[in-house]
């Protein structure tokens, strides 16, 4: 069975609290409101997005309508078009825009109910959503938590919500562990540096060191470490077993000491493996680098003066002292030879 979209049943919703009563009407631009939750459940309208639709109405019109509501005061409040709008605002639209008006819900969780049918389905499933959405998804999923409080639903609330937005409980449930989250986590995950599964994972950390365990990420990242996902689960696994400050502070020394180590000789790991597939096609042709004897020379002192090691890297981190890095280094192995 295919995998579906975390949006694909969002016409669920919309068929239970969809007005029937709506009528078409061409509206001026100024008229038109934007819904205040909006942009906290959906996030910041993307300018080259924006910019994207600016430049198709140029060249082709506008088309399609804007969802409203009647507010009785002359306005009407968007709950699906904003991106639109805003787009039409940005060229300087003076024409009038074609809407579905429906009367302003009297109540607020009807309100939210469509304000989600009318805009999730719209901005990608949840397997599909780009970094830095997930947040969004976290909270629309609150939001109907919160909805079906309100409305005193009695069954099982997790699976209510997989089943209107079309997914799995284990899917729901990891959206939900951003709640527990710190900033730095968040951000972290929007930015691209961890995956929606690390950040998940991270929930059961404590704030500090949430905290601390990015603040880690960040330094190698900027000293040219790169992490595969197996890695990073492997890492965060480690700190979840034993998280105290000088633990965490002796991972980060031995993480600053791979980095620079990589930067002295090579990926050594990489080049050795690399040798070994050779040697299997041709044995007779392969010898070991004077870099490589090298390098097992230091490995093979390397567990043994860690210690020593560590306090010596911990003191040069800055990216720009990368050649002072590589003279302390350099003394440093002279003395485990």
């Amino acid at each position: 069975m295919p995998r579906q979209s975390m949006h694909v049943n969002s016409n669920v919703i919309a068929a239970k609290y969809q007005q029937k009563d709506s009528q078409s009407l061409d509206i001026a631009l100024d008229k038109l409101v934007e819904n205040k939750e909006n942009e906290e459940l959906f996030g910041g309208v993307d300018e080259e997005s924006i910019q994207n639709l600016a430049n198709g109405i140029k060249k082709d019109g506008f088309r399609g309508v804007i969802n409203v509501w009647d507010k009785r005061d002359g306005t009407y409040e968007i709950y699906s078009g904003h991106r639109r709008v805003r787009a039409l605002k940005q060229i300087g639209y003076n024409k009038l825009v074609p809407c579905a008006v429906s009367p302003y819900p009297e109540k607020e969780t009807d309100r939210q109910r469509l304000l989600l049918a009318f805009n999730i389905h719209s901005r990608g499933s949840i397997y599909a959503a780009a970094s830095g959405k997930s947040i969004y998804i976290t909270r629309q999923i609150n939001l109907l938590k919160s909805i079906l409080k309100k409305e005193g639903f009695t069954g099982n609330v997790l699976n209510e919500i997989a089943s209107e937005f079309g997914t799995s409980v284990t899917t729901v449930k990891r959206y939900m562990r951003l709640n527990d989250c710190t900033d730095a986590v968040i951000n972290a995950e929007s930015e691209g540096l961890i995956p929606l599964s690390i950040a998940s994972t991270m929930s059961t950390l404590s704030e500090s060191v949430q905290d601390k365990t990015i603040d880690m990420i960040k330094e190698a990242v900027a000293n040219g470490r790169e992490f595969s996902r197996n890695e990073l689960t492997e890492y965060i696994k480690n700190i979840k077993n034993d998280s105290t400050d000088e633990n965490l502070e002796n991972m980060r020394n031995e993480l600053l000491g791979e980095i620079a180590f990589i930067n002295l000789f090579g990926d050594q790991t990489n080049e050795q493996e690399a040798e070994e597939d050779s040697i299997e096609v041709k044995p007779a042709k392969k010898t070991a680098s004077p870099k490589s004897k090298i390098v097992k020379s230091y490995y093979d002192k390397y567990e043994a003066s860690f210690t020593k090691f560590e306090k010596n890297i911990s003191k040069i981190t800055d990216e720009n002292e990368r050649l002072a890095l590589k003279e302390h280094l350099t003394r440093i192995l002279k003395m485990l030879k």
